[in-house]
């Protein structure tokens, strides 16, 4: 790409983030669903871009991890910085902004059946009160499910209360296996899915520097 379809670029997200872009940010933090950002916006934007917005902002932000928790691999993002010199001449300057994804970690391993809920339930809420305030994530293959067996994506939707499975249907999953960070919503609908025994996975708790599997 040429310095002159950079600019473009960058004056084209300048505009769409004065316009939106923040507030679509500010909503996602606050844990609206995509179809509820794109229903009270100021300013209209078709709901698959408002989808876009809120996964590039979680990825940034490391709601979404696309690479397994605990690798300690960097991640290279490129940004435009609005400059304007002493004549007030605007301009875009792209720069390369890395950031660390993490520290590597040697997991401890537990692993649970999908049929030993009872124990599993108990266990997984023991984790989260020791975790206290530490990340904790847990893997999703909700895009991979839904393209390989759309049945059993609908069976999980289908026990996710309304707004739960307003969420989940609202983000643009990848194909392959991603990481959401476990915040209040997401840890009720990880439970909600171990007592119906329909989550496969992972959950990675760095405090406790400890996975569960389970299969």
């Amino acid at each position: 790409m040429g310095e002159q379809d950079y600019f473009k670029s960058a004056l084209s997200n300048f505009m769409y983030d004065a316009a939106c872009g923040g507030a679509i940010s500010h909503r996602a933090d606050m844990g609206d669903s995509v179809r509820k950002i794109t229903e009270e916006l100021d300013f209209p934007m078709p709901y698959a871009k408002v989808q876009q917005a809120v996964w590039k902002h979680y990825i940034e932000t490391s709601v979404i991890l696309l690479e397994e928790p605990g690798r300690g691999k960097e991640r290279e993002q490129y940004r435009f910085v609005k400059e304007q010199n002493r004549y007030g001449t605007t301009s875009f300057r792209r720069i390369k902004v890395t950031e660390d994804a993490g520290k590597v970690i040697n997991w401890k391993t537990k692993t649970f059946q999908t049929s030993e809920k009872d124990a599993l339930i108990n266990y997984v809420e023991d984790r989260f009160r020791k975790n206290g305030e530490a990340a904790a994530y847990m893997s999703c293959d909700f895009g991979r499910m839904q393209y390989k067996d759309a049945k059993q994506y609908e069976k999980i939707l289908q026990i996710l209360e309304p707004k739960q499975r307003e969420y989940i249907e609202g983000l643009p999953w990848e194909l392959s296996r991603c990481y959401h960070k476990l915040d209040k919503r997401m840890e009720e609908i990880l439970l909600r899915l171990c007592r119906q025994e329909m989550y496969r996975g992972t959950v990675y708790f760095f405090g406790l520097e400890e996975q569960i599997e389970i299969v």
